[in-house]
């Protein structure tokens, strides 16, 4: 009887898993933006609630907040394409630069080389030409916004503001679905959760914004091209473990 009990609830966890991964898979347009607004409303909440002290209605502190948000990254966002697109304009000449520094190095090569061994004319920079004619073109055609990323976006502004919006009816709902007796725990954890979050991403953005300047500065001051560009892709990648830190 245990055996039979133990094998049915393993059934129905997996059924259960493989709906609820195949249901994942085809609505995922519609769950990434929403786990994407489930992250920035939370670290919004605390801005949201500051201003709503002086502003009497909520949507009204929502939309305050958003624009308080969105200027300082559109100002960020137009400076990085500008230089990005500085970038993939001179991937050529960068390509060229690259073929003739691997045509001198082969001739030195060929110099000490034994004659089974001399490379051919060209062999180097003829396999740089070809490793660099795909990355090219990908970046150049990736300038282009595609319309999947602009409703992403636009669905994870307008759940974010939702979410804002009935933050307190959500979180009512959640302790409603436990007993009386658990309720209080359960607003404990719920707000824990809340508060570990908001450290978290506060303080990764931190992270981020300190070291894409110190790093925009310095590349700066050291005569590096587009060093708003590179400093703030090495903020960025501190998000990476390994590789930004």
């Amino acid at each position: 009887m245990y055996i039979n009990l133990t094998l049915k609830n393993i059934t129905y966890f997996l059924i259960s898993a493989i709906g609820l991964g195949w249901l994942m898979y085809i609505g995922s347009f519609l769950i990434v933006p929403l786990i994407y607004s489930l992250f920035i409303a939370i670290l919004l909440r605390p801005l949201v609630n500051g201003i709503e002290k002086y502003v009497k209605w909520r949507f009204l502190a929502i939309l305050v907040s958003f624009i308080l948000v969105l200027i300082p990254f559109l100002i960020i966002t137009g400076l990085v394409s500008v230089q990005l697109l500085a970038i993939v304009d001179g991937l050529p000449s960068i390509g060229d630069n690259l073929k003739v520094g691997l045509d001198t190095l082969q001739n030195t090569l060929n110099e000490f080389l034994p004659p089974s061994l001399i490379l051919k004319p060209d062999q180097l920079s003829g396999q740089l030409g070809s490793i660099l004619s795909g990355p090219i073109s990908i970046l150049g055609k990736g300038m282009i916004i595609s319309s999947n990323i602009l409703i992403g976006i636009t669905m994870t502004v307008i759940y974010t503001f939702f979410i804002l919006l009935y933050s307190k009816s959500l979180k009512n709902f959640v302790i409603f679905q436990y007993e009386k007796m658990y309720r209080t725990d359960v607003k404990i954890v719920l707000g824990k959760i809340q508060e570990t979050i908001q450290q978290y991403i506060s303080g990764m953005l931190l992270v981020i914004v300190v070291l894409s300047t110190i790093n925009s500065i310095g590349l700066y001051l050291i005569g590096i091209e587009y060093a708003i560009f590179w400093g703030i892709l090495a903020g960025l990648l501190a998000i990476i473990p390994y590789i930004g830190t």
